[in-house]
């Protein structure tokens, strides 16, 4: 939000334009992260919360110890 209103703020400049490159960067990496450390989690044992209704990750975790 505070990215948007600096491009709002500024326009189309040099700065505007940085802001509008954060902004999208942000939107890339997060799934991107999110996923990496939902996995890392998953593969270090961590338990799921109570209400989960499906572990996506079990079948990797299968197939990392067939290959190890």
């Amino acid at each position: 939000m505070i990215l948007l209103s600096v491009v709002f703020y500024t326009g189309l400049n040099s700065i505007g334009v940085k802001a509008l490159l954060c902004i999208w960067f942000v939107l890339i990496t997060s799934p991107t992260g999110a996923h990496a450390i939902a996995r890392a989690a998953h593969r270090s044992g961590i338990r799921l919360w109570e209400g989960s209704v499906m572990d996506k990750y079990a079948d990797d975790r299968e197939g990392a110890e067939d290959i190890a």
